[in-house]
């Protein structure tokens, strides 16, 4: 056990615990990603109402689809700036948020799972054009996200996150990392 101390003086910069990377998907990419959502997605279904509230439209990526491969490299390098290991990514989901849609504040993992890993890290990738919709911004704690077509921004899972209230067309594509709990 560690003995009680003082607890020191510490500040904190929330923003050295999310990774970002601009240009990671080329404007290609991001509109077959888009065309795909466009023919799939549905209406997204909140399966907390009683933690949060939502509005949203989902479709999850086939596993053949070759951005799977584009990101390789990405998770390593976000495995890296975490010092983490990752055992394992789940299939993306593409979202998109229309007028009004938004996703209310919330965290990505399970904490209660009766086993020794959960899901790490919440990856986000932006496909839309910020000029394309207004307000949809992923703010992470008190951060908000890059709005860059094609940037990545991970962040630790258990960052309470939203999308704000958008006008206008917003699409992400969403993955989840899954690894042995914290320590």
């Amino acid at each position: 056990m560690i003995p009680n101390k003082c607890k020191p003086s510490i500040e904190w910069d929330i923003g050295k615990k999310i990774y970002t990377k601009d240009n990671v998907l080329s404007e290609q990419i991001c509109d077959d990603i888009i065309n795909y959502g466009n023919a799939n997605v549905k209406k997204g279904e909140n399966k907390y109402p009683h933690v949060f509230q939502t509005s949203f439209h989902a479709a999850l990526l086939p596993l053949n689809h070759y951005v799977h491969e584009k990101l390789v490299n990405v998770w390593d390098e976000i495995a890296n700036h975490f010092n983490i290991d990752i055992d394992f990514v789940e299939p993306y989901e593409i979202k998109k948020y229309s007028d009004n849609d938004f996703f209310g504040p919330h965290i990505d993992n399970y904490y209660g799972l009766k086993t020794d890993f959960d899901r790490k890290i919440t990856i986000v990738v932006q496909l839309s054009d910020q000029s394309c919709y207004n307000g949809g911004h992923l703010k992470i704690v008190n951060i908000l996200a890059s709005r860059k077509r094609g940037s990545v921004v991970a962040f630790p899972s258990f960052f309470k996150h939203e999308v704000l209230k958008t006008i206008g067309t917003r699409w992400s594509l969403i993955g989840w990392a899954w690894g042995p709990y914290w320590k």
